[in-house]
């Protein structure tokens, strides 16, 4: 079984958890994690109305890269993600390890589990800059 997040693990955020958005002041994240910087990897970005989705693509997604400073932030990120390990195939998101594009890493990030048929794609590949694009004003509530 593969081992779980953990303290100085590096995490990718391309949505609604990066610095600056409602739902990373709302979690009390700085608290818990420290941002390192850019980052992008390889997947397509859709739009799901108040939050991105990234699933397996060949397109650059654009997030934030954080180093985990309290192991307890992980299990607030799973249940803010609806993630059960126990149960992957009802989970909204799944947590998994990926390499990045840039830096050079292997990270830990949430990839949407669920039919995005329909949904648009992001082009840019970048939410934040989606949102301010497309007036985007609603805000995440969760």
């Amino acid at each position: 079984m593969p081992r779980d997040a953990a303290v100085n693990d590096l995490m990718m955020f391309y949505g609604s958890l990066q610095k600056g958005e409602r739902p990373y002041d709302k979690l009390n994240l700085a608290q818990m994690l420290d941002f390192v910087g850019d980052c992008t990897l390889r997947g397509d970005l859709r739009d799901m109305g108040w939050h991105p989705a990234c699933v397996a693509g060949d397109a650059v997604v654009h997030g934030g890269l954080y180093r985990i400073r309290d192991a307890a932030v992980v299990s607030i990120l799973d249940a803010f993600e609806r993630y059960d390990p126990n149960d992957p195939d009802g989970s909204l998101y799944l947590r998994v390890r990926m390499q990045l594009i840039e830096p050079d890493l292997e990270v830990w990030t949430y990839i949407y589990n669920q039919d995005v048929t329909g949904r648009p794609v992001i082009k840019s590949g970048h939410w934040l800059q989606h949102k301010r694009d497309t007036n985007k004003t609603e805000e995440y509530g969760g």
